[in-house]
């Protein structure tokens, strides 16, 4: 089923957009998502990183999941999560663009 799932979104990654948008508006969701991921693994999903991360962090679990140079991403962040790689948000944009390449 999660292959499936994949799939489609790798062939129409807009479905995954129209997905989060009716995600972040609709509160129940987030609250509902939220209440099952704390029941099932124990976890806050709104708990904050307290350890400083650097872009190569990022990059390597870029490359971990089988995202490289050339690969299209949708890449959604707060800006209060960036700082825990210690970059402005246009600097860290900046080196995802580079790590990616031209598109």
């Amino acid at each position: 089923m999660n292959k499936i799932f994949f799939a489609i979104l790798i062939k129409f990654p807009w479905i995954e957009v129209l997905l989060r948008f009716i995600y972040w508006r609709l509160s129940i969701c987030y609250k509902l998502t939220n209440y099952i991921l704390k029941s099932v693994t124990g976890e806050d999903k709104n708990k904050h990183i307290s350890v400083k991360l650097n872009i190569n962090d990022f990059k390597n679990h870029l490359k971990s999941n089988d995202v490289f140079p050339g690969d299209t991403l949708i890449l959604h962040s707060s800006f209060d999560n960036l700082l825990s790689f210690n970059l402005k948000p246009d600097l860290f944009l900046d080196e995802v663009i580079d790590y990616l390449g031209p598109t």
